[in-house]
């Protein structure tokens, strides 16, 4: 049974993007700079551990984000991970995790952003692991490969995307690498948005400032602007190794009109083709909630699949039962207004 081993901020800064890049089922939810994001966004620390093989090789990682509820408990939350090889790594993580954050007990909940699996789902069952109540919620997403290159991706749009990416570049929808954008002007075009989709502003100026300050350049943002520069539509990414994760999608009624969001996400998809990355998963879709997403990120070619979503793990019932409450009544507070529609949700605030 091969074991982990915590690593230390000092040595993951160095190494832990390296590393996770060589997984197949690398996450940017995983990169070293969501860790420092989720700290500097909630106040949680970082938790990151690594499992070697017998040659010393990391076979799996995991990072988290720790934050105590009672002395001696460990509250352990994590986006996209583990990742790697799960088969011998799975069944000690739990105790790795309790004696990482020097506790005797612990709540953690994973969501692993892999293809779900029967045997995935069967070893996490083995190993003490259930599936969370957001579970109901169909888990899918879209994936792009970007490894034919451009010329590749266009031929495999659909008739009708391609016709529409057309149509913005006649219109002379300028679009453009957005160097220099502050988290307010994002936050302006995300306002403008929600008005046309009646949904809720996904991002406050202070979380975009936490992802702007965390990423950096591994954060990729364009714009679309008019022949006069007012903005139509924001796109951007994070990146972690060879793979990309859409992550702010916004266009505004002009936007609409001249199909902005065509042109900017060709033109992000572009730069991250530049910058070697050969998977970009669009996000979540929800077909019936928000057909018309799904049908945009469908009409690129992209291939929809089921990833493993959220799973829980407890050292005791008394704690899986009070989590369980804890959710059921955060769920009451949060639950949707009526006008509400589906729409981009932060996946930070999970």
């Amino acid at each position: 049974m091969t074991d982990w081993h915590a690593i230390e901020e000092a040595v993951a800064r160095e190494a832990w993007n390296g590393w996770l890049g060589a997984m197949a089922d690398a996450s940017p939810y995983q990169a070293f700079e969501w860790g420092e994001y989720r700290q500097r966004e909630c106040g949680g620390r970082p938790l990151r551990l690594v499992a070697r093989d017998h040659a010393g090789a990391v076979v799996a990682m995991f990072q988290g984000t720790l934050r105590r509820a009672l002395p001696g408990v460990a509250i352990v939350t994590s986006l996209g991970g583990p990742v790697g090889r799960l088969d011998d790594t799975l069944p000690t993580l739990p105790a790795a995790i309790l004696r990482a954050c020097d506790a005797r007990g612990g709540f953690i909940t994973i969501a692993p952003r892999r293809v779900a699996t029967s045997s995935d789902a069967a070893l996490l069952a083995s190993c003490g692991w259930r599936q969370t109540g957001r579970a109901s919620r169909t888990p899918l997403t879209m994936s792009l490969d970007l490894a034919p290159g451009m010329d590749a991706l266009l031929a495999g749009a659909s008739g009708n995307w391609r016709h529409s990416l057309r149509r913005a570049w006649k219109r002379e929808v300028v679009v453009e690498r957005w160097h220099d954008a502050s988290p307010d002007d994002v936050v302006h075009v995300l306002e403008a948005m929600s008005v046309v989709k009646s949904i809720e502003v996904p991002f406050t100026s202070a979380e975009l400032a936490a992802l702007f300050a965390s990423f950096g350049d591994r954060l990729l943002l364009y714009r679309a602007r008019d022949v006069d520069g007012a903005t139509l539509s924001v796109r951007g990414c994070l990146l972690a190794g060879h793979a990309a994760l859409d992550f702010i999608a916004a266009t505004n009624a002009a936007g609409r009109r001249n199909y902005a969001s065509y042109a900017v996400l060709w033109a992000l998809l572009a730069g991250c083709v530049e910058r070697g990355v050969r998977s970009y998963d669009l996000n979540e879709i929800d077909p019936t909630g928000n057909p018309g997403v799904h049908d945009f990120k469908r009409g690129t070619g992209a291939t929809a699949f089921e990833y493993l979503g959220p799973w829980e793990w407890a050292s005791s019932a008394t704690l899986l039962a009070g989590a369980a409450f804890a959710r059921r009544l955060r769920h009451w507070r949060e639950r949707p207004r009526p006008t509400a529609a589906a729409g981009m949700s932060n996946p930070g605030a999970a």
